[in-house]
């Protein structure tokens, strides 16, 4: 496990990008070991609850997986929590993987909090979320209380950034702004392939990767207001039940909202931007401050 590379995320910060141009890629020496088509499995197990959880299995996956000669990688970023469930497993996850892989190097990914929190919401609404930014915040109902539940606080990276630090080692760990991948991707691919202990030419690295390629892109505004409506209607895959309701309705529904003269694209930007500004400007102020000596790395540079 000397050369296991755990890659745990967070969401929307290229996750999908570096697991298909650089974990994925054909022409460096790296082997994913949990590819697109597999790590729905790796996944189930991980986010098992105690009574059920069973360590063997996910060692048995990794066996079946890893490739001695190259550097292998395990890039899934539910393992740093699930945004919308206010990542209350990320710490349970960590320990776990302490647990299983005691020698890994932990690759994270962060992204500034507000753009963030807008891009996680839109992708909610393309997995068919029906819920308004500020009701997954403040649910009104006790039940939906009971549940986990979206949480600003799980955007405060210092709290599982620091637990991986004491689990793994400071020399262990690496966190790469999202944001550095788009102003200086030469320097960012520089550090991550440095800290994989890729022996490879770093210009011959660069050029096999398309670092202009959009992989899983963010949903436009109007199609996520549409889609959420179209979700409070119908109901969506998401949901455990669904409205029995003829396809033609539906028809008749997405008909209607194309004729509609409402500008949507603006609807869903100004309600977002609306929530988003509630927010204190001061929030994540501490966290990031605390962060930045955490990783020793100037994070105002990226607009944090």
């Amino acid at each position: 496990m000397d050369n296991l590379i755990i890659h745990i995320g967070y969401h929307k910060t290229a996750t999908s990008w570096l697991q298909k141009e650089f974990f994925e890629n054909e022409k460096l020496n790296i082997n994913s070991i949990a590819p697109y088509h597999d790590r729905a499995k790796w996944v189930t197990e991980f986010i098992k609850p105690d009574y059920s959880f069973d360590k063997q299995v996910l060692q048995e996956y990794y066996l079946q997986a890893v490739d001695k000669s190259k550097i292998n990688v395990l890039s899934i970023e539910r393992l740093s929590g699930y945004p919308i469930t206010g990542g209350f497993d990320a710490i349970i996850i960590a320990h776990r993987l302490k647990e299983l892989f005691p020698s890994a190097k932990i690759l994270i990914s962060i992204r500034e909090q507000r753009s963030m929190i807008k891009s996680i919401y839109l992708e909610y609404l393309k997995a068919g979320g029906n819920a308004k930014l500020e009701e997954l915040l403040y649910p009104k109902r006790f039940y939906l209380i009971r549940n986990p539940t979206f949480n600003l606080d799980y955007f405060k990276y210092d709290y599982l950034i620091s637990e991986y630090l004491k689990l793994f080692g400071e020399q262990n760990i690496l966190v790469l702004p999202y944001e550095a991948l788009k102003k200086t991707p030469e320097q960012y691919i520089s550090e991550l392939s440095s800290f994989l202990g890729l022996d490879q030419d770093l210009s011959l690295v660069t050029s096999s990767l398309n670092l202009k390629k959009q992989i899983n892109t963010q949903l436009p505004l109007a199609h996520g207001y549409k889609n959420r409506l179209n979700a409070r209607i119908f109901g969506s895959e998401c949901t455990p039940t669904r409205l029995n309701i003829p396809n033609r309705y539906k028809r008749v529904f997405n008909i209607l909202m194309r004729l509609s003269p409402l500008n949507y694209n603006k609807r869903l930007e100004e309600e977002i931007s609306l929530f988003i500004e509630k927010i204190p400007e001061t929030y994540y102020q501490e966290s990031n401050a605390l962060l930045e000596k955490l990783i020793t790395r100037d994070l105002s540079n990226y607009g944090y």
